[in-house]
Formats: C-alpha cells, structure tokens, sequence
C-alpha cells in the first residue's frame, strides 16, 4: 500500500500469521533446539518478530523483564539480534522494549 507521499506504508502483520508459521513449519521445521522453539511462543511475541523482521513499528508485548530475556535467549540461535537492534533503535520511543532489554 501507498501513502499519499508515494512511500511504502507496511501493515501489521496478520494476527492469523502465528497459526500459519506453526502449520507451515511442521513440514519444514526452523532451526534451535529443539526445533520450532521459536513457535511453541505467545503470539504476541511471534507477531512482535515479524513486526521487527517487517519494519512496521508496533507496540512492544508487555512483558517482566525475565520474560524478554526468554524471548532474546531463544533467538540467539538465529542470528537476527543485529538486526533486531538496527530496526528497533529507529522506531519511535513507544514501540521499542523496555531500555534494559535493548541493550542486548
């Protein structure tokens, strides 16, 4: 979709993506241990990731602290922090995790 500026305005992703992924990758599973970890999440925090892998800002999930360092532990194995930083660092202040959290 187009803004009136000619620029790209991404859409959220679908709230029905998380049900998809895990049907989809039964077939072809991710990698971790074990794997599919990744989808045995929440589906705010699976529809956080595609949000970041997208670049559409959206709203941090609520989480404690120890919760978000479940979620960075179990995406480790992915190699996707360096994006997740440059990604999250230029959304607005109210769409990124708490300031502790981005100092992974």
């Amino acid at each position: 979709m187009k803004t009136e500026a000619g620029t790209a305005r991404r859409e959220p992703p679908d709230p029905s993506l998380p049900s998809r992924l895990r049907e989809f990758h039964v077939r072809l599973p991710l990698a971790g241990d074990p794997p599919n970890a990744l989808l045995a999440l929440p589906d705010d925090r699976i529809l956080s990731l595609a949000a970041v892998l997208r670049d559409t800002p959206q709203a941090a999930p609520a989480l404690s602290l120890e919760a978000w360092r479940e979620f960075l532990d179990l995406l480790r194995p992915h190699g996707v922090y360096a994006l997740l930083a440059y990604r999250l660092s230029a959304w607005p202040e109210g769409c990124r995790p708490p300031a502790e959290v981005m100092d992974f």
